[in-house]
């Protein structure tokens, strides 16, 4: 009979021979994409929207006698400079757990916690995705002077975040396989 406990067991350090280059990849990855964020944020200068005025009654009347269209040209959309700030940082932020999990399965020795740890880790960026969308999604409706959608976008991100942070802070601590004593 093995006198080891489970967490001990758990804790049991193993080689890693297989060290991926991935983790030389990511970061190189990830200082490009976060200075080309930084460099087209620096150039962004969306287009002023101008208001047209409305149409008068006059003038409704008369494109009603000439046939012509009353329908105004439609005004290019903009996207804010603080939505491409939101998206930039959300991707930002998606591959931050990847450059850290890549780190982390450099390392000699892995235990079973390492390897929840980076399983997690891999994970988290389909998380925050969805995460940073629904966001997005509250924001602009917010902005928009809409309250309908956000609560239910609020109560599913909130799900999210609890969901990360369990699984994160109760299920990665726990040993994957508890032998019998």
């Amino acid at each position: 009979m093995d006198d080891k406990s489970p967490l001990e067991s758990y804790n049991k350090s193993f080689d890693n021979s297989n060290k991926s280059p991935f983790f030389y990849v990511i970061v190189i990855f990830t200082v490009l994409v976060v200075g080309g964020f930084v460099a087209t944020l620096a150039l962004y200068k969306p287009a002023e929207v101008v208001s047209k005025p409305k149409m008068t009654l006059e003038q409704k009347m008369t494109a009603l006698e000439t046939g012509s269209a009353m329908l105004p040209k439609p005004t290019p959309l903009v996207v804010p400079v603080w939505m491409m700030a939101m998206i930039f940082g959300f991707i930002t932020i998606q591959i931050l757990p990847l450059v850290i999990a890549s780190h982390k399965s450099r390392a000699k020795t892995l235990s079973r916690r390492d390897l929840k740890q980076i399983t997690f880790l891999a994970e988290t960026p389909m998380y925050l995705g969805l995460l940073g969308s629904l966001i997005g999604v509250c924001l602009t409706q917010i902005t928009s002077g809409s309250l309908a959608a956000p609560m239910a976008y609020l109560s599913t991100i909130a799900g999210i975040i609890l969901y990360l942070a369990g699984r994160f802070l109760i299920l990665v601590p726990l040993p994957t396989d508890i032998e019998p004593a």
